[in-house]
């Protein structure tokens, strides 16, 4: 079937089944988008563990947000809370750290192990399970625990 020029002028620019196939295609972007776009309010992080010489000292639960000194540990943990921020501080015979834990996040805000203070400067806040904060010189390690979101090594 040929179209003259003069038919072609004459016809709409869109059909109804152009207008459909439009359309579905626009809900679905929609849709996809709501879905992997929009964050979900799930949390990432159940608690963080901190650990002296591979014994638990520290236990903080994102839940009830609260935190827990271990048994006979008293002495080593001291525990703070300033503007929705929980300070946990590690004092031991091999040096003093400074853990800020806030709503869905965790870092080392303090250390004393060296002028670099590598484990404050060069890790980043644990926001999911399998985040790891580790402060070698004194034996401090900070570990999350929870959904893992990322699949990748994250330094």
């Amino acid at each position: 079937m040929k179209y003259s020029i003069e038919q072609l002028k004459k016809q709409p620019y869109f059909k109804i089944g152009d207008i459909i196939i439009y359309a579905l295609v626009a809900i679905i972007t929609i849709t996809l988008s709501v879905v992997f776009l929009i964050p979900k309010e799930d949390r990432a992080l159940d608690k963080v563990c901190i650990y002296y010489k591979d014994a638990l000292i520290y236990e903080y639960d994102f839940t009830s947000g609260k935190g827990k000194v271990t048994d006979g540990y008293q002495s080593y943990v001291a525990e703070q809370t300033k503007n929705d921020k929980t300070l946990v501080t590690i004092s031991t015979k091999d040096g003093e750290n400074e853990v800020e834990i806030a709503k869905a996040y965790a870092l080392m805000a303090k250390s004393d192990c060296s002028s670099y203070a590598d484990c404050v400067r060069s890790f980043r806040p644990i926001r999911q399970g399998g985040d790891m904060i580790i402060c070698l010189p004194n034996n401090i390690r900070i570990i999350g625990e929870g959904k893992v979101l990322q699949n990748e090594i994250r330094l």
